[in-house]
This record gives C-alpha cells, structure tokens and sequence, in this order.
C-alpha cells in the first residue's frame, strides 16, 4: 500500500514537472511600453504570455462567438471564445481555451473565423448562419505555432475540419411560420402569407403601395443595414408629394397642416420628398417590425386630406442605400407605430 502511494505521487511529480517544461517551452515575453498616469513617466516592462502547445485538438463551437458595445472605444467589438480538447494520449495537458477580442473589420478579415464559417456553411447547406446553427458543431484542427514579420512567435489553427454529432440535413425545407423566418429565407411565395398574417388592408386607397412594401421584403430589395444589424438604421421615412400651384403657394403651408412634420424635405422637378425621422435612435427586434411600421406610416399617409396635396408612399429600395450609423447603446423596439411622439420633428 505505501509502495502505491510512493508510485502515485513520484507520477504526480512528474506530470507537474512535464507540465512545468511545456509552459516554459511555450512561454513568450513581449515589450509593453506606457505612460504613468501624469503623462510625464515612460514605463517599460515585460509581459510573459503562453502559446498554445503544438498538436491536433477538438473545438466547441456552441456559442463561440459574444458581441458586445464598447463604450470606452466607442465600437461594436466581439467575443471569440471556445474549449479546446487536445486528442493525443501522449500530452499531459487535457485542454486550453481560445480567447480573443475582435472588431467588426479584424473578425471578417480573420481567416480562422472565415474558415469555421464557411465549412459550417457547406455542412448545413445554408447561406446565412446565425448562432443558434452553431450548437452542437465541433471541429478538429491543428495547433501550430508561427513567426510573425518581426521574429514575434504566436500560435495558430490550421486545417479546420468540421463536424456535426447526430447531423441532420437542413437541404429539406424546415416549414415555419413565414413571421419566424430570417429575411435571407423570404421569397416571393411569401407574400400572400405575410399580408393575411398581419392582416393589411390592401384594398385601402393606397393598398398598392402596401402591397410593393410586402413584395420588397420578399424580394430582399431593402437594405439590411436598415434594420438588422447593430451599429446602422434607417435614415427617415419618406412621402411624395405633388402639390396643385392653384390651391397651395408652397410646400410650407402643406407641413404646417401636418400633426406630424417632417424634419426635412427636398424639391425635386416637380413635387417634394418629405422626410419624416425618428426622434429617437432604435433598433428593430425583426424584419418583421420595420415592415410593419412601413405599413402604419401608408396607414398614416392615408388620412391625409388637404386640398391641392397628393400624397404617396415613397419607394426608397430602389435609390442609392443611405444607411446611417449609431453610436452607443440603443432600444431594441418591436411593434414600433409610426407616432407624433416618435417621429414628429418640433423646431
């Protein structure tokens, strides 16, 4: 029995010593330089990071990716993190954990990042993947280590593999609720269901116009960057109108009749864009909810009735995307109508 505990612990001894030699082996140190905090000091000092040891290794995808603001920075940035199991019995290390902060621009450039996505692409026969699509997904690959143009050692993965426990094929059509649907998934078989679903009136005075509104989503003429991504919205909302020079002097005494007004409005040849913007920065919960508020605002255009002034829904999907960007943190709203409160401008 004292013989097996000497055996147990000479082990241990020498898996810590094993373990000791690999972290040093693996060890980098690299030059920080900063200024204290009056600005007057220079400090220089060392800091000792870890490569990842060498060898083959099975990745967890689930979640792998977190994206979050940045108020410091002032940027989106995300979140790369996942376990990596190492598959050789001949290492005494079990496991590591990758762990990288990225911007918008350095995650789409990074190869890794691209790889994983696009060999996921290719395993669920899908063009647009969300995160969800990432459960269950693992991969296997190779962890190497590299020089950089400056001498500098770094770790990498190569030859990314992967792979799906219990894979089911999503080359068969998943049948769901056409409000469910992400809006890369629309077509144009959609667009009877999405009217009936929400129940717009297209025989109104301007049901066309809500008809071309329901047939620009399923045609994915409008612009993502509109309403589905941090960081961007949609500039206004806009209405044509033609005015009669024998009832109205000018645009002025048109706005003025108006509950809510437009922030600005700009004369073509022969008639105005009035455009109408949110008081407000916000992010829609769907595709779902900024079709819906395109609806209210026709609704809205509707009940216009001023003598000499004819309104119409202006069609913007097909000038030029004007996106804007947003800074900070904003709401995410669903249900969104287009309001005096929310989108009237008061000088």
């Amino acid at each position: 029995m004292m013989n097996k505990k000497i055996v147990e612990k000479d082990r241990l001894k020498e898996v810590l010593r094993r373990i000791g030699e690999i972290h040093k082996q693996n060890s980098i140190e690299k030059l920080n330089i900063n200024l204290d905090a009056c600005g007057s000091n220079i400090i220089f000092s060392k800091k000792t990071s870890t490569l990842f040891q060498e060898g083959q290794v099975e990745i967890q995808l689930d979640l792998w990716i977190q994206g979050r603001y940045n108020k410091i920075k002032n940027q989106l940035e995300y979140k790369v993190s996942f376990p990596m199991k190492y598959l050789s019995s001949e290492t005494v290390i079990a496991g590591s954990f990758y762990n990288k902060i990225y911007s918008s621009k350095e995650l789409e450039g990074d190869p890794l990042i691209n790889e994983i996505v696009d060999k996921t692409m290719k395993l669920l026969n899908k063009k647009e993947l969300d995160l969800s699509d990432f459960n269950g997904v693992r991969a296997t690959a190779e962890v190497i280590h590299c020089k950089d143009e400056y001498g500098n050692k770094y770790s990498k993965l190569i030859n990314i593999d992967v792979y799906k426990n219990e894979y089911k094929s999503y080359s068969e059509p998943i049948k769901k609720n056409v409000l469910e649907k992400k809006y890369s998934e629309l077509d144009e078989n959609d667009e009877d269901e999405i009217i009936r679903e929400l129940n717009i009136n297209i025989n109104s005075p301007m049901g066309d116009s809500k008809k071309l509104i329901v047939n620009s989503f399923c045609k994915r003429y409008i612009c993502e960057e509109y309403f589905m991504y941090r960081g961007y919205s949609f500039p206004s909302i806009d209405a044509h109108v033609v005015l009669d020079d024998s009832k109205i002097d000018d645009i002025y005494d048109v706005i003025n009749k108006l509950d809510i007004k437009p922030k600005y409005f700009e004369c073509t040849f022969d008639s105005y864009i009035l455009q109408f913007c949110p008081n407000e920065k916000f992010h829609f919960k769907s595709w779902v909810d900024y079709l819906k508020l395109l609806i209210d605002f026709v609704n809205y255009l509707e009940t216009i009735s001023i003598d000499g002034a004819d309104f119409v829904f202006y069609e913007f999907w097909n000038d030029t995307p004007d996106y804007i960007e947003i800074y900070g943190d904003c709401k995410i709203l669903s249900d969104i109508r287009f309001s005096k409160e929310l989108f009237s401008y008061e000088d």
